[in-house]
């Protein structure tokens, strides 16, 4: 999979779940969002090998 955030990329040759994804790169959730392929995913959710991954920092408004 390949991995874009902050303008930084990785790259992960297995599945992983979108929270051990956010493991290895030392994001915390609750701080951002998790696309793959276009589809917004929650920390259960797999991510194949093949996908595309975009994590956004999640705004809060005021």
């Amino acid at each position: 999979m390949r991995v874009l955030y902050d303008k930084k990329i990785w790259s992960f040759d297995k599945e992983l779940s979108v929270d051990e994804l956010l493991k290895k790169l030392k994001l915390k959730k609750e701080q951002v969002f998790v696309l793959a392929d276009g589809k917004k995913l929650e920390g259960n959710d797999n991510i194949s090998k093949e996908s595309s991954v975009l994590i956004v920092e999640n705004a809060c408004g005021g």
